[in-house]
């Protein structure tokens, strides 16, 4: 198993905006094409919404939902989402570039083939969320629940999961480039061996690796099962 060392790996680029600057957005529907520019989003209803090529473009998503929506080629740049909603929601081939999602629930969260740069994500619930063939650069994951997501066949360059919940997870076919999952629970993790070039982990995370390949992990004198 070829592992890498530990390295201090750069940091996203998180958003940067002035507050003071940003107007109060009070829509309720959506339609193709939107731009929200320069912008705060707050305890707004989206729900069920339908879109194409919408753009959010430095701006500030708080307790709001987009619980279901389906809005494809989506684009978000600048962007801070905080404790809202967006399980079940469907953004596939969407762009995100310096976004931060804080404490929010992305259950069932959908964004296949998209393309994710510097974004990070804390403390949200995304267990179940298909994100293959997405290609992430620059991504944080922290104290998120991931359990049952699907990575499959994504491009992962420099991404981290620290203090998550990767239970069950499937990474099948994902490429790897400094990937660190130190710190994070990997049990019966979905990886084969032609996959751990790449990866960084704890030496007490080297059995579950391991045995996601099948293999059963044991002492000498263990009673065989």
């Amino acid at each position: 198993m070829s592992v890498l060392e530990s390295k201090k790996l750069p940091y996203p680029r998180p958003p940067h905006m002035k507050k003071t600057e940003l107007r109060p957005v009070l829509a309720t529907t959506l339609k193709d094409d939107d731009l929200f520019e320069d912008f705060l989003m707050k305890e707004i209803d989206l729900s069920e919404n339908e879109g194409l090529d919408i753009r959010f473009l430095t701006g500030i998503i708080n307790h709001s939902r987009f619980d279901g929506t389906k809005l494809s080629r989506t684009k978000m740049a600048n962007i801070v989402i905080e404790n809202s909603y967006l399980s079940n929601a469907d953004w596939n081939k969407s762009l995100f570039s310096s976004v931060a999602i804080n404490g929010s629930k992305l259950t069932g969260f959908q964004a296949i083939s998209g393309k994710w740069n510097d974004v990070v994500i804390k403390r949200s619930k995304a267990d179940l969320s298909l994100l293959a063939l997405t290609k992430m650069k620059n991504i944080v994951f922290e104290d998120c629940i991931l359990t049952d997501a699907d990575f499959q066949e994504c491009d992962m360059d420099n991404v981290r999961f620290n203090g998550c919940n990767l239970t069950n997870t499937s990474f099948l076919g994902a490429r790897f480039k400094n990937v660190d999952l130190r710190g994070s629970n990997i049990e019966k993790i979905k990886i084969s061996p032609d996959q751990f070039n790449g990866i960084i982990i704890e030496p007490i995370q080297a059995a579950y690796l391991i045995g996601a390949t099948g293999a059963k992990v044991a002492w000498l004198n263990d009673k065989e099962a």
